[in-house]
């Protein structure tokens, strides 16, 4: 089992957690591994708060561990802390990925293991044989789940509005609450009259009072459009992958190249990856031992229609009244020609004598369609590694990663009939810049004590900075509809950029203790000093684990009902940082004043705000019964103090 730090024996871990291998990866049909941990460990809470193709789940380890301040796991790639995007890594690459959730797991990330920690361990070769895969997966992106049922007939629709206006008569004391429904049903209390899709007047010729439904006979001028049959769709998913592994000697490598072409559901959205990989491990020297990991993305991301406002596609198409049309209508009802795009116009009911009384001047299926909302990735990960033995059992590890990522967006808002038209369309570009890298160095020593007893330690120190640069600017009124670079409008808002970092040193310890190989014991600490705080920058954790290997015992080995049995138990003490970058000082906004420099107070900032800790107690028992069934029982208290 490999804890990013250390690798260990199922056998000998005090902690709790759950291995996914690649077996269990390669059975589901996903582009990142989020997705693939749904439903595999109890504890672990997968949400999809999005069917855009390409996004990342939300993943919670044992519940929510804050209220203000980080409450997402933390992701390790080949024992480097991975602050890059999720869907940068193939999950084709995936050797295994282990999901540590108690103290004794997670004690030795510290600050950065409050949430728990999900460990990824990428594909490596054997020198053994040599290996060539190609592998083509396609499939269908569609909704399985239904969608609550609404009032999708318009008649059925306008009987309860006409309803509705006969109550509201009868609540103002109406002496004629029918008269008074039918000359408000179509007017300024109820529908716009451009809206009447009926071959009928005004609502006394459209309903029924006795029965207050659509009169037996009416027929309509013409028949709205279904918004989700235009807002939705059965898409395809597309993806090829070819690896070649080998090695010979004292050399091993791994090498990958991969493909995702997921289109989405939702009208005009969709999600493309291309991914490379290449492992090489050597051990030139017997005391020497080189690990080199490289990976790169270049990932392109469309967008459209994803708000969380009514620009979403998937909110006004399930909520939009049934008699509203997609498509402007005239005064005949007939569809009319679109001038500038072609094809048919949108009704953004934004006409003269065109007021929907629900969501006006919006149209998210056509901005959806005549809109930009794409993002560009290029993601770089590396992995350096030297180990060196320096005597027996006593090794110096050294490891360096780095993490590369430049995000490029356009947003673009044409200039006819969106929310920007007024100011003769928009364009938006947004350049993010994020570069982590890692130091570590530590020595680890294992021996063994007499005949029965072995002893690990791991002393290390390691050092991690983190920067986000942003450059974004933002024009108006543009020259061509479809252009998208900021030369094609003429209007400038004042750009910005700005940098954000912070910086992480830790020095950890930890022993692993065994007896006879059945009583196993766990220690470890952990100081870690953050740029984020002022007057509280250090702070320290820790965890002790025991686990007991009962299916070793003479008594257990009398009975046939169980094949194994382990019992372990944990207490420690981790840390949460990550609520901000200078959460610590005043922070102003600098502007200007009449060409002059103006500083204006943005955010007071909190010197004397300290480390949120998790304080975790844990009880397992782990067995199983022959090959029938592996189970694991768990019982945890997680109490959060200082919360941030």
């Amino acid at each position: 089992m490999t804890t990013g730090y250390t690798t260990l024996r199922n056998k000998s871990f005090t902690g709790s957690a759950k291995i996914v291998t690649a077996e269990n990866i390669a059975t589901k049909n996903v582009t990142n591994i989020t997705q693939a941990l749904a439903g595999e460990a109890a504890g672990i809470q997968v949400v999809n708060s999005t069917g855009q193709p390409g996004s990342a789940s939300t993943i919670q380890i044992r519940g929510i561990g804050s209220v203000n301040g980080n409450t997402s796991p933390l992701i390790v790639l080949d024992g480097v802390a991975f602050n890059g995007s999720i869907n940068s890594i193939n999950p084709q690459d995936i050797e295994t990925t282990t999901v540590l959730k108690d103290a004794s797991a997670t004690a030795i990330y510290g600050s950065r293991g409050a949430n728990g920690v999900i460990v990824i361990t990428t594909r490596k070769g054997s020198a053994e044989r040599s290996n060539v895969s190609v592998q083509v997966r396609t499939g269908k992106n569609m909704q399985f789940i239904p969608m609550y049922p609404t009032l999708d007939n318009p008649e059925d629709f306008i009987s309860v509005m006409w309803d509705g206006q006969y109550q509201r008569a009868i609540a103002n004391g109406s002496g004629d609450p029918v008269a008074d429904a039918n000359a408000n049903l179509f007017g300024p209390l109820g529908i716009s009259p451009a809206y009447n899709m009926w071959n009928v007047a005004d609502g006394g010729e459209l309903i029924d009072p006795a029965t207050k439904t659509v009169r037996p006979g009416v027929t309509r001028r013409y028949s709205p459009e279904r918004w989700s049959d235009y807002a939705f769709q059965d898409a395809s998913r597309q993806e090829v992958n070819v690896n070649m592994s080998g090695g010979s000697g004292t050399t091993t490598y791994y090498s990958s190249l991969g493909f995702v072409d997921d289109v989405g559901y939702s009208v005009n959205s969709d999600f493309s990856r291309y991914s490379a990989r290449l492992n090489v491990s050597s051990r030139p020297k017997d005391w020497l031992q080189t690990n080199t990991r490289l990976g790169y993305s270049y990932q392109e991301t469309n967008n459209n229609g994803q708000d969380n406002s009514s620009s979403s596609v998937f909110w006004l198409s399930q909520n939009i009244p049934s008699i509203y049309p997609l498509y402007f209508r005239d005064s005949d009802g007939n569809r009319v020609e679109d001038p500038i795009y072609g094809g048919y116009k949108y009704d953004y009911s934004d006409e003269s004598g065109y007021s929907r009384g629900f969501s006006p001047l919006t149209n998210s299926i056509a901005d959806a369609n005549l809109g930009v909302d794409e993002t560009i990735a290029h993601n770089f990960n590396g992995n350096f590694e030297i180990n060196i033995d320096l005597a027996e059992g006593l090794v110096l590890q050294n490891r360096f990663g780095l993490q590369y990522v430049m995000n490029n967006y356009d947003g673009v808002q044409e200039p006819f009939y969106s929310s920007t038209k007024g100011q003769g369309g928009s364009i938006q570009k947004v350049k993010d810049q994020y570069l982590n890298y890692q130091l570590f160095n530590g020595l680890t020593y294992n021996k063994s004590i007499g005949d029965d007893q072995t002893l690990n330690v791991l002393v290390a120190h390691e050092a991690t900075r983190w920067e986000r640069n942003r450059l974004s600017a933002f024009k108006y009124k543009l020259v061509d509809p479809f252009g998208r670079e900021l030369d094609n409008a003429v209007i400038s808002n004042p750009p910005s950029s700005y940098t954000q970092d912070f910086t992480l040193e830790s020095y950890i310890a930890n022993v692993a203790y065994s007896i006879q190989d059945k009583y196993f014991i766990n220690v470890t600490a952990r100081r870690d000093g953050s740029s984020r705080f002022v007057n509280n920058k250090w702070g320290d954790f820790g965890s002790v684990g025991f686990s007991w290997s009962i299916g070793d015992e003479d008594f257990f080995k009398t009975q046939n009902i169980f094949s194994s049995m382990k019992l372990r138990t944990s207490y420690g003490q981790l840390g949460e940082q990550r609520v901000g970058y200078y959460t610590g000082y005043n922070l102003f906004d600098v502007s200007n004043l009449n060409d002059n420099i103006s500083l204006a107070f943005a955010s007071k900032g909190n010197p004397d705000l300290t480390w949120e800790t998790s304080e975790q107690i844990g009880v397992g028992l782990d067995f199983s019964v022959g090959t029938l069934a592996s189970v694991s029982l768990d019982w945890y208290s997680k109490e959060n103090d200082n919360l941030i």
